[in-house]
């Protein structure tokens, strides 16, 4: 299994560092933190046998190591677990975003290495003016989306935006309109790329299925699942290089 070898490298490192830092860190303090005996971890850090260890208790272990967000949600990945990503919800002071196609391209662009941020290299991916992307930065900075750092560099903190989708029964949901007209946009935008993009840069597909209307509940669960998989997959073994938009399409086919 790959991942047991990358996980055992990860806390053969973080024990390392820790003991760095403070050289009275023991390891009986450390098999502590992570919730193994201390012989077991002896054995681990010095390869005197195979160390095994489930999925899900592995991943209960990343949670103590010295990870970040990303390192650990590739490292989920590679176990067939699901990545977790901090996640905060839209405001309805902020509901207006959702009707402009180009805040969240330009807000995750600064996922980006830092030669990919300016606003003129933005401004020529997306096709839009340059007064545009720098007005939408301004913007996100002052809605806090965006920061700026000790070096007065502008970045995304490690939080990713979500919202409800419109149901009555939810105080924070978007209202009916505005979340049909924030489908309206994602349409245009998959027929644009369809009309513009060679075949080799996209994936537009479906499937049709029979199914029961009382798993749509279960079906969009299993789709939100697959969007943090995407994002976490897209960035594996490279750093990232593009801003993508994904969007499942899942309907009845039914139009009386």
């Amino acid at each position: 299994m790959k991942w047991h070898a990358e996980l055992i490298e990860i806390i053969r490192k973080d024990f390392a560092d820790r003991k760095e830092k403070n050289p009275r860190f023991s390891l009986r303090s450390y098999a502590q933190r992570l919730g193994l005996s201390s012989g077991s971890l002896s054995d681990l850090l010095n390869e005197k046998r195979n160390w095994q260890v489930s999925k899900l208790r592995a991943a209960e272990i990343t949670e103590k190591l010295s990870l970040s967000e990303k390192a650990r949600n590739k490292l989920l990945l590679k176990m067939d677990l699901q990545p977790k990503f901090q996640k905060s919800e839209i405001t309805k002071e902020n509901y207006d975003m959702l009707t402009d196609w180009t805040y969240y391209p330009i807000l995750f662009s600064f996922d980006l290495p830092a030669e990919h941020r300016t606003p003129e290299i933005i401004a020529r991916k997306l096709g839009v003016p340059v007064q545009k992307v720098e007005s939408v930065i301004e913007d996100l900075i002052r809605r806090k989306f965006l920061i700026r750092n000790h070096l007065n560099q502008v970045c995304r903190p490690e939080t990713f935006l979500t919202t409800t989708d419109s149901d009555p029964e939810v105080a924070q949901a978007p209202p009916g309109a505005l979340v049909r007209k924030h489908h309206e946009i994602s349409l245009d935008l998959a027929k644009r790329a369809l009309n513009e993009q060679p075949s080799e840069v996209r994936d537009i597909t479906s499937l049709t299925f029979a199914g029961n209307k009382q798993q749509l509940l279960a079906l969009r669960e299993e789709i939100r699942k697959l969007y943090d998989k995407a994002s976490t997959i897209a960035t594996l073994e490279q750093e990232p290089d593009t801003v993508y938009r994904l969007s499942v399409q899942l309907f009845p086919v039914e139009f009386p």
